[in-house]
């Protein structure tokens, strides 16, 4: 916290004693005369700290992402108490946006009936001072019932994110939760889905933060990731590219081959090859294909 210096015209002298009137609760450069310089009195409010310090003036230790930040970016509620010296006291809150990290997709839940089909994280390590990518599950998409998508982001976004996972894939809209920093929607697979590893876009779009920061442009083969954040200045270290996160790859196979094959024990046989298609819950046998072999050629 800063406070106006005796010189300026705020500073109120006058019967009993002296009085600070006005109060400023954020830094400030001391470019203003009339205002006292943090560094000079020990007042500041560092909103990058880290958890594991308060409110250190070192930018060294502040925090390197935004799970390690004390202060996390999105809407917080400043609160200002006063009180004199009879014991009169009163209060006023205001809602700020906190901006020092740019956003990005940090975690994602694919389940059926609350079972993992896939599920990805960026985890934050404090000495690397990044984030490492990991998944698990099956990572495949197997029939046409109604899964959950559920997309985690480092902090809240202004709107819903627009997700695109092909043509064939009906994604519902997104309900929000946590301040707007994890949002869910139904996906289901059409019967008739081309099959194939694909992955699962989360465009830019309309996807901002509370800030008006786009997501980052986080591609398939990345594993390690430096969150842009801002310094003392405001400018952005260790900047990254924005656009379409393509990070999680998911698999689609709601085709399913089944084969019968069928052999007569002769000399010269025909063998009988059949190949069945199934789309979600309906078979469709497709064709018979023969096959002659004699003596081990295949003809």
């Amino acid at each position: 916290m800063t406070v106006y210096s005796p010189a300026s015209s705020a500073y109120y002298t006058g019967g009993i004693g002296t009085a600070y009137l006005f109060y400023i609760t954020t830094n400030t450069d001391g470019a203003d005369p009339a205002i006292v310089k943090p560094d000079e009195q020990n007042r500041y409010w560092n909103t990058n700290t880290s958890s594991a310090n308060w409110n250190e003036p070192d930018e060294g230790k502040d925090a390197k992402g935004s799970s390690s930040a004390r202060f996390p970016d999105g809407r917080l509620t400043v609160k200002v108490t006063a009180s004199d010296q009879a014991g009169n006291k009163g209060d006023r809150s205001a809602i700020i946006i906190l901006d020092n990290f740019q956003p990005f997709r940090i975690g994602t839940e694919l389940t059926l009936k609350s079972i993992d089909v896939f599920r990805d994280t960026w985890t934050f390590g404090s000495s690397s001072g990044s984030y490492s990518y990991t998944a698990s599950g099956p990572g495949k998409i197997t029939n046409t019932e109604e899964h959950i998508l559920r997309l985690h982001f480092s902090e809240p976004l202004q709107d819903a994110p627009t997700v695109t996972f092909g043509s064939d894939v009906d994604v519902g809209g997104f309900t929000s939760s946590d301040d707007d920093r994890n949002w869910a929607a139904s996906l289901k697979v059409k019967p008739e889905a081309v099959n194939g590893l694909r992955p699962l876009s989360v465009c830019v779009q309309g996807c901002k933060d509370l800030a008006g920061n786009p997501l980052l442009a986080i591609g398939k083969s990345e594993v390690t990731l430096k969150q842009p954040r801002r310094d003392s200045t405001g400018a952005w270290i260790d900047e990254h590219v924005v656009g379409t996160d393509t990070r999680s790859q998911i698999a689609v196979c709601i085709l399913e081959v089944n084969a019968s094959f069928a052999q007569t024990p002769t000399t010269d046989s025909t063998h009988k090859l059949t190949v069945g298609f199934k789309y979600g819950k309906k078979a469709q046998k497709l064709k018979a294909v023969l096959f002659s072999r004699r003596f081990g050629d295949v003809v």
